[in-house]
């Protein structure tokens, strides 16, 4: 009794640490035991990682292998086309045997055209994921005959004459937050390397740059495998997004990937004192302050300004540097021991007349590294890269005033255009806007001016409602009749054909925006008919009765009345009972 207690004591202790080995550090995926996120598997020899990850600052999760010692590098993407929106992710082999990733709304099946349902799945130090049958270990899929954009040592290359594009080896990411399949492809044909962008060739290893590569003979059955340069260090060939093939290999002193080899930008691709570009269709250009040897920029560089080195005591140096920003380091770097600071490190070059460029990397065992003679080299990295470095070259006092980089905090002449760029812009935007502003106040003044005091608009509107009229007594004129008349309307003004038209007193101005005119009231004529119709509208309009005064003994029991206008805007001038202007 005692040692069946035991036993199950034992059992109950064991458990829990079995499956946590299962989904924190094991190398297998069972039936039943599904990893979520974040936990993750590890290969035997912990040299590659299964788990779930989001590239950059994005929202979408994916299923992925990644080396262990950088979690950055993605060799292989899961689910590359079919992101999840979460985190609550789960990866499984569900009840038809196959690998499945599901969240509560989806399910994307890894391992498809599985029908064996007695399996296991199995990540290898080699970064192979395996799918396996249980009885027989037979492999039923693996990730190495589903591949990305990433070759490592052992792989089988995928070689077919009748296929093309992007049904080669490899496929580039879509960007470097997006590992959809992107526009580059990698194919083998005649055991010749060619990157393809879409169905149209982009680049061929006609110079057997990958040389290095002891590559495989192709049977009939195009069987074969990549073999790696004999190294310890770990290696991998990746097809990058702007459709660069790199050979690289992981510096455990430095913590960053080494390029050995490059499609876009080999070994001395441009030359002394040039810099090789990854991201521009014509790589090769001169360092700042450098210029051409020849008229080919791929031959080499030479200084427009040499150097005014002075190691003589008390002498100011006038030499300085210029910093470049997201470069990866030229060649033949040598490493000083006893710097401790970036400072120190830029001291020790300016007073070297031999040095000619330093950078201060702080993943470097000591940190400072400078270079003599030719420079070799050096590579412009996207701007994002997470290997690019700040880079700081030697140049006269001369080059550095036109440049205004005196100081080594600067950055890289593509972020300088950028930044120049970005304050054009903002200075270009402000002027608009301001002259917008005063235009505007302008416009308002204008028609402010126009406009006459008391009331909002100077125009009759006589194309709204129909003028009625309506009989009202009113008492004798006691006025001038010439002065009543003069008041009766203002002078108006309306814009037609671009001047400016004058309605004489006694009329008004139909706002009819197509054709604007002026017109006399009610009861009355243009004074001067003949020139009225020629639109020379600033002579009055006259009476065509006169009225009739009661006070008058000869029109005693006359009547006089008031016509009523509707829709229309009042003159900005009366006359009180006493004669006087009211506004």
């Amino acid at each position: 009794m005692k040692g069946n207690r035991l036993a199950s004591l034992l059992s109950l202790l064991v458990f829990p640490f079995l499956v946590f080995q299962a989904i924190n550090g094991a190398d297998t995926i069972e039936q039943g035991q599904p990893i979520t996120y974040p936990n993750t598997i590890m290969s035997a020899g912990g040299r590659f990682e299964l788990g779930f990850f989001s590239p950059g600052n994005t929202s979408k999760y994916y299923v992925g292998i990644w080396h262990k010692v950088s979690n950055q590098s993605i060799v292989w993407v899961a689910n590359r086309e079919y992101p999840f929106p979460g985190q609550s992710l789960n990866l499984s082999i569900n009840d038809d045997g196959k690998l499945a990733i599901s969240d509560d709304k989806m399910v994307y099946e890894v391992s498809d055209g599985i029908t064996n349902r007695n399996t296991h799945a199995q990540l290898l130090d080699s970064g192979n994921l395996v799918f396996l049958d249980r009885s027989s270990l037979q492999v039923l899929w693996e990730s190495f005959k589903d591949k990305t954009n990433t070759i490592l040592p052992g792989m089988t290359p995928q070689y077919d004459a009748r296929l093309s594009g992007p049904n080669g080896s490899l496929v580039s990411w879509r960007t470097s937050e997006d590992p959809a399949p992107g526009s580059f492809s990698l194919e083998l044909k005649d055991e010749i390397l060619i990157i393809k962008k879409g169905f149209k060739t982009y680049w061929t290893d006609t110079q057997n740059l990958f040389r290095s590569l002891e590559r495989f003979r192709l049977d009939r059955n195009y069987s074969g495998y990549w073999k790696f340069p004999n190294t310890t260090e770990v290696t991998q060939i990746v097809l990058d997004e702007l459709g660069q093939l790199k050979l690289q290999s992981w510096s455990e002193d430095e913590q960053r990937w080494h390029t050995l080899e490059s499609s876009k930008c080999p070994y001395h691709r441009c030359g002394v004192f040039s810099i090789c570009s990854v991201t521009t269709e014509t790589p090769c250009s001169c360092l700042e302050g450098f210029e051409p040897i020849t008229n080919e920029k791929s031959e080499g560089c030479m200084r427009k300004t040499g150097l005014q080195c002075s190691t003589e005591e008390g002498q100011v140096p006038t030499d300085g540097f210029f910093s470049m920003s997201f470069v990866e380091y030229p060649s033949g770097g040598y490493e000083l021991n006893l710097i401790s600071n970036a400072a120190a490190c830029r001291s020790e070059c300016l007073n070297n007349c031999s040095c000619i460029a330093y950078a201060y990397d702080v993943k470097l065992k000591h940190g400072c590294l400078v270079w003599y003679g030719d420079l070799f080299d050096l590579k412009q990295l996207p701007l994002d890269d997470e290997n690019g470095n700040n880079f700081y070259l030697k140049l006269a006092a001369s080059e550095l005033i036109t440049k205004d980089t005196s100081s080594t905090n600067g950055t890289a002449k593509d972020q300088n255009k950028k930044r120049n760029n970005g304050q054009l812009w903002i200075i270009l935007i402000l002027t608009l806007s301001l002259s917008t502003l005063v235009l505007g106040f302008g416009i308002y003044f204008i028609r402010k001016r126009l406009q006459p005091r008391g009331e909002d608009l100077l125009k009759f509107d006589l194309a709204g409602s129909p003028m009625t009229a309506t009989r009202r007594y009113c008492a004798c004129c006691s006025l001038d009749s010439s002065i009543v008349l003069s008041i009766s309307v203002d002078v108006n003004q309306v814009i037609r054909h671009g001047r400016i038209i004058h309605c004489g007193a006694n009329s008004s101005c139909a706002d009819v925006p197509s054709s604007p005119s002026c017109s006399c009231l009610p009861g009355l004529e243009p004074y001067a008919l003949e020139r009225w119709n020629k639109g020379e509208y600033k002579f009055r309009c006259s009476r065509r009765t006169g009225l009739q005064c009661g006070n008058d003994t000869n029109t005693k029991g006359a009547e006089n009345g008031l016509l009523k206008l509707s829709k229309v805007v009042s003159p900005k001038k009366t006359i009180d009972s006493r004669g006087s202007d009211i506004e």
